[in-house]
């Protein structure tokens, strides 16, 4: 998916590489070529100072070229850094509205599991004298819990037990 900052085409190393390398072997070509007409050309005697001239000659070849490639390098690397950080800040964003959506649907579970307690808290207490059997529960905290049987309804041949507490006192 582009986005805004990247653009269309994909940058294609292999061109790159082709580049150096054919920059390489012509500044290796012309070095050896350099050294022999310097050496059918050189005195003998002062043979320092020419290949000195012929040094400053090649780096000042050399070295201008691998300051261009240094900086064409840098500028794809800052590039790639620049997308990474895009990508980043996108599945960041794509990871909040996750976690919105989770909190979101806890919530609604929380609301539901409370529905759910109510419903089946008010069916127990309602269903008392129905078939089968019923517990009911305080929700506050009693101690010296009793448990009885409370007589069979009018409706229904189930037990019903419930637990009774005396507060605390």
């Amino acid at each position: 998916m582009p986005t805004k900052n990247s653009p269309d085409k994909k940058e294609n190393p292999i061109l790159l590489i082709s580049l150096i390398f054919i920059v390489s072997i012509s500044l290796v070509y012309l070095v050896f070529h350099l050294l022999k007409i310097y050496q059918s050309v050189i005195p003998e005697g002062d043979v320092h100072a020419y290949y000195g001239a012929m040094g400053d000659f090649i780096g000042g070849l050399i070295n201008p070229t691998l300051t261009f490639i240094t900086i064409y390098l840098l500028i794809v690397t800052l590039r790639q850094n620049q997308k990474v950080i895009t990508q980043g800040q996108e599945i960041n964003s794509q990871n909040n509205t996750v976690i919105e959506l989770n909190i979101e649907e806890l919530k609604n579970s929380t609301k539901e599991l409370r529905l759910s307690q109510e419903a089946l808290h008010k069916d127990a207490t309602t269903n008392a004298t129905g078939s089968g059997l019923a517990l009911c529960l305080n929700e506050q905290p009693w101690t010296n819990l009793h448990i009885g049987a409370v007589g069979s309804g009018a409706v229904g041949s189930g037990l019903a037990f419930c637990l009774r507490a005396r507060r605390k006192t």
